[in-house]
């Protein structure tokens, strides 16, 4: 059975340097809720019930859950881990093509990977002595790789973006400040079970995958979602709750990858309990108009427009704050207007099918 692996579409990296009680706080949007939303909040607590998971009540908010904030975090990060990491050599120069001119070119984008911003000054004081095109010298080197290689139609893959220096060294640097930020927040346990990991899988001990459609190992659904549900301390209390889930799966996706770009996948169980947040964005009502905004520049920052539970997500958002029914008509056109303006940066049109299932079910007069 094939893995199903981490979706790779790039999310920006948000270096994250909250310490424990920082983490446990509320966020800025978590103070966004109106006098209304917040006397409801205040109303529904029980007194029976002290838990700091406060959940779901006739589509109510109470407010964030500090244990899942807690579960849901980086180790901070280790000043002793982060001052002792060594420095790159420069890389030896090295006879690739026996063009002496690619072969520099080549150096120079060994020499930028590091990541180091001395040797980089060092590989740009030294491009500037080639006089040759360096789109000239990615032609070159796309002429080397395809006559070498045997015929294979992808060989020259390699050789896209070659002549862009600039740009290596922009994700050169990103590369390497992830590194460091990896060594320095996990050390030598970075591909070790973090605590959410060890939760997602003893919460979903027993749930046998199945093969879905496309061959993939795949989860039931509606057990995930009756297993993580009835994790009572461990569940997302609000949009704010699971959006900081999400960017803590993306940011540890990404510092493993850093390391070891084949090894940075989680388990089949944390895989699930991260699509199980994206479908709490659909079921947890918005606090405030601040904090579906956020929702909405997450679906559009991370590509996930598209996505099948989107639509849901986007009627969710819509939707009067903690009384869970329809906006008034005017709101409602606000609303629509917004999500016009949203799917217009995103390159859909007004006669997208999911634009016009939302407007239907909006009471737009």
């Amino acid at each position: 059975m094939k893995k199903m692996t981490h979706d790779q579409r790039v999310l920006a990296h948000q270096q994250s340097t909250e310490s424990a009680s920082q983490v446990a706080a509320p966020s800025p949007l978590d103070q966004h809720g109106d006098a209304q939303s917040n006397e409801g909040l205040t109303k529904q607590k029980s007194a029976v019930d002290q838990r700091p998971a406060s959940l779901q009540v006739a589509g109510l908010i109470a407010s964030y859950n500090a244990t899942h904030r807690v579960l849901f975090r980086l180790p901070p990060i280790k000043l002793s881990e982060a001052t002792g990491l060594a420095v790159p050599e420069l890389p030896p120069q090295r006879i690739v093509t026996g063009d002496r001119e690619v072969d520099a070119v080549i150096w120079l984008r060994e020499v930028i990977g590091t990541g180091q911003p001395a040797l980089i000054e060092k590989a740009k004081k030294a491009a500037k002595k080639i006089k040759t095109p360096f789109k000239e010298l990615e032609k070159r080197y796309t002429a080397y790789l395809a006559r070498t290689s045997g015929g294979n139609p992808f060989a020259t893959l390699a050789s896209m973006g070659f002549a862009d220096l600039d740009d290596w060294e922009k994700r050169s640097i990103e590369l390497a400040a992830r590194r460091d930020e990896a060594r320095a927040r996990f050390g030598d346990s970075l591909f070790e079970n973090t605590a959410a990991e060890a939760f997602a899988e003893t919460a979903l001990a027993g749930v046998e995958p199945d093969i879905d459609k496309f061959g993939f190992d795949d989860m039931d659904k509606v057990e995930v979602d009756a297993r993580f549900d009835a994790a009572l301390d461990q569940r997302t209390a609000t949009l704010t709750d699971c959006l900081v889930e999400l960017k803590f799966w993306s940011d540890l996706y990404w510092l493993r990858n850093a390391i070891d770009r084949y090894g940075s996948d989680t388990s089949m169980q944390a895989q699930a309990r991260k699509d199980y947040a994206f479908r709490c964005l659909s079921r947890i009502r918005p606090r405030s108009t601040a904090e579906a905004h956020e929702v909405l520049q997450y679906l559009i920052d991370d590509d996930r427009m598209n996505w099948n539970e989107s639509p849901d997500i986007l009627r969710n958002l819509m939707t009067q704050n903690g009384a869970g029914t329809s906006a008034p008509a005017v709101r409602a056109e606000a609303a629509l207007r917004k999500l016009d303006g949203y799917m217009a940066v995103s390159g859909f049109d007004a006669e997208h099918p999911w634009r016009r299932e939302i407007a239907g079910s909006l009471p737009i007069e």
